[in-house]
């Protein structure tokens, strides 16, 4: 959605929903403000990238996980800051979650039962 303020444009992104990854999450919120900052359209990000305005639009909505080559043309964009920043952020972004500890210990197994010796019928 773009509001549109006489001359000047400005994006509203949807918000991105609680369960996103926080690297994830960084991602797509540096992407946006570089995005913002650039002064760029989706339209004029679209020609200066390999990717259309619609898979930007998607991108920058959260909506589907870019790929390192649209990070990486996008980051060249922005300078050697941002674009060591944005590769480093779709890194992490990709790497599994790590393991979180269980909030509860779990319940200890009882002990094996002292074995039986068979009984003899007399």
């Amino acid at each position: 959605m773009l509001w549109t303020f006489g001359r000047d444009r400005v994006a509203q992104w949807r918000q991105l929903p609680e369960s996103t990854r926080p690297e994830l999450r960084l991602l797509i919120e540096e992407l946006r403000h570089l995005k913002q900052t650039s002064g760029l359209s989706l339209a004029g990000l679209a020609t200066r990238t390999a990717y259309s305005k619609s898979a930007w639009h998607r991108y920058l909505n959260g909506d589907n996980f870019p790929p390192r080559d649209a990070v990486d043309a996008f980051g060249a964009l922005g300078g050697a800051e941002h674009h060591a920043r944005l590769l480093e952020l779709w890194d992490r972004s990709v790497r599994p979650p790590e393991p979180t500890a269980p909030s509860q210990p779990e319940p200890a197994l009882p002990e094996d039962p002292p074995a039986r010796r068979p009984h003899r019928r007399t």
